[in-house]
């Protein structure tokens, strides 16, 4: 294993840690409230939305700018899997009792608002190749949590009708399984020193930025009541 590697890897690992520390570890131990739950589908789908575009962006400004080919076929194969990811976020809202214009008429969180705008910037920037630091690393989380997330709440059942509201979780903790270590192939293939810097650059702020998303799931969720 590489270097490179390796750090992504630290990374990666740095954001499951900071997980497990915020508000979303109830979700990871089945404890999480109705409140709480929303506020991270409705954070998730503020970001999840624009995932799809991005990545399909990326893939083709490497086409066009003439670097690694084969990569960007890989960012454009990964736009088409996650296409629809956020449609999944917004059943499981709506089982929660929510509608679908509820959902659109929030907004982001800071912390969301910041991350969609470096993964535009990422894919836009002249090594499109970063976003695979954002890729790596969200996958990653989901591949450790998403599948805990979804067994614990259904298990501990506190939210009503919580067993048809684990769709996101459920399909990201399956669809992501050995797409990390796909992912640590490719990038085995990348030499370029500069090119390893913006792919470690973007996984860092990626981390930076999903842990300041979950951190703040209890503000989000009492605006949300106050709201209602």
């Amino acid at each position: 294993m590489s270097q490179f590697i390796a750090q992504l890897r630290s990374e990666a690992a740095r954001l499951v840690e900071a997980t497990d520390r915020s508000p979303m570890g109830t979700l990871y131990d089945g404890t999480a409230t109705r409140d709480l739950y929303v506020a991270f589908l409705q954070e998730t789908w503020h970001y999840v939305r624009f995932t799809s575009g991005t990545l399909l962006f990326a893939g083709e400004r490497l086409n066009k700018l003439g670097q690694h080919g084969w990569l960007a076929d890989v960012l454009i194969e990964k736009a088409g899997e996650e296409k629809g990811h956020d449609l999944w976020a917004l059943a499981d809202l709506e089982a929660l009792g929510l509608v679908a214009k509820q959902v659109q008429a929030t907004s982001a969180s800071p912390a969301v608002a910041a991350y969609n705008a470096w993964t535009r910037f990422a894919a836009s920037s002249p090594f499109p190749i970063a976003y695979l630091g954002v890729a790596y690393t969200l996958e990653n989380l989901a591949v450790q949590r998403a599948g805990k997330a979804a067994d614990a709440l259904r298990q501990a059942a506190r939210i009503p009708n919580i067993a048809h509201a684990v769709t996101y979780l459920v399909g990201h903790g399956e669809a992501d399984v050995g797409h990390v270590a796909e992912l640590e192939e490719v990038l085995e293939r990348v030499k370029s020193p500069a090119e390893h810097d913006a792919v470690l650059t973007s996984a860092a702020a990626t981390r930076l930025m999903y842990a300041g998303m979950v951190a703040n799931l209890d503000e989000v969720a009492r605006q949300s009541r106050h709201a209602a």
